[in-house]
């Protein structure tokens, strides 16, 4: 009596799906307080969708997925789709060799898009040719936690936060040839990545030009990185640490995504990049911008043979940077009124270039 019990509190407190080979899964739950945990082992495909009625953040429903494949080849993999609709969500997933998981929050389009608060995704995988993304969907989702951590080489990762406030999105990756996209709109967002390794590249995409108050942070280490950050609207902030050889930052005027790295008033821009041979190439465009480092020194390039290039247009911009090392190069272009730029070099066979001239 005890047994058959025990077999209906769990079912009744959740969907357990344990280990399995070669199969397929497929869970439907509508209500709150579900819980569902589901562990494969070899090639698999699992889609989770849980709906609730969403009274409170409290009447959360929790999604564990793990799944682990071990093939030999490695040419095939799992997959793991979760949907997610409601208040105060989680979802788990962690994934074993070649593998494609995929988290959605909120509805695109549909129902009640208030409802998309509160929610927390997690993304783990470890492997080669991974591929993770986290959505949350709809015109609400606010205070919500996306996190997506790989480790190897090959992955690639997406986190979208549609018109979010107070929203985290963390995104990291230990290896080499791994990518990054972010995008945010709204205000008081923040997003990170923190990527380890060589030949990385990392895109952060503050879409909207009415969004404000957020953070972009970027952190490389290893060489022959690449880092981008677009960012349009007001009292915008950005970090961007690289560590190596051959990194490069770039935001070039007309691209398909904005017509500069910064765009609107108040941004201020944070860049550090220590070693050889890095570039960065940014832009501001609006009033009252600025860009300097982590301390009151300014920017920063501390190495041999790297470029610093800047382009502000607006009123009363500041730039402050700061070379160390020998054969650098630092070029500003203020085309604006009330605007300061200062440089500092230190080394040998260095070159500083400062235009400013009035609209």
């Amino acid at each position: 009596m005890k047994k058959i019990l025990s077999v209906i509190i769990l079912t009744l407190a959740g969907t357990y799906v344990l280990a399995q080979t070669g199969n397929i899964g497929n869970t439907v739950q509508e209500g709150d307080f579900n819980f569902h945990f589901r562990q494969q082992s070899g090639i698999h495909s699992s889609d989770v969708y849980q709906n609730s009625s969403a009274g409170t953040v409290d009447d959360k429903n929790v999604v564990t997925v793990t799944q682990s494949n071990r093939s030999l080849d490695n040419l095939t993999g799992n997959e793991s789709i979760v949907k997610q609709y409601g208040l105060g969500h989680e979802s788990t997933i962690t994934q074993i060799g070649k593998n494609n998981a995929e988290t959605y929050i909120g509805a695109d389009g549909l129902g009640n898009i208030d409802q998309n608060t509160n929610n927390t995704t997690s993304i783990y995988q470890y492997g080669a040719d991974n591929y993770g993304k986290q959505v949350v969907r709809g015109g609400s989702a606010n205070e919500s936690y996306l996190g997506l951590e790989q480790y190897g080489t090959d992955n690639q990762a997406t986190q979208i936060a549609s018109w979010s406030t107070y929203s985290t999105g963390f995104a990291s990756q230990a290896g080499s040839d791994n990518s990054v996209w972010q995008q945010v709109d709204g205000t008081v967002n923040s997003v990170s990545v923190v990527q380890s390794g060589d030949r990385n590249t990392s895109f952060q995409w503050i879409k909207d030009g009415s969004s404000s108050n957020n953070s972009v942070n970027t952190n490389q280490s290893g060489n022959e990185n690449n880092a981008r950050i677009v960012t349009k609207g007001n009292n915008n902030e950005f970090l961007l640490t690289q560590n190596g050889h051959n990194n490069q930052s770039v935001g070039t005027s007309g691209d398909q995504y904005s017509n500069g790295i910064q765009t609107g008033n108040v941004n201020n821009t944070k860049l550090s990049q220590y070693g050889n041979n890095n570039q960065v190439m940014m832009e501001q465009v609006g009033d009252g911008n600025s860009i300097n480092g982590y301390t009151f020194m300014g920017a920063a390039q501390v190495g041999d043979h790297n470029t610093y290039k800047f382009s502000q247009n607006g009123l009363e911009n500041k730039s402050f940077s700061n070379q160390f090392g020998d054969h650098n190069r630092s070029d500003i272009n203020q085309n604006s009124n009330g605007s300061i730029s200062n440089i500092s070099q230190q080394g040998q066979v260095n070159s500083a270039i400062i235009f400013q001239g009035n609209l």
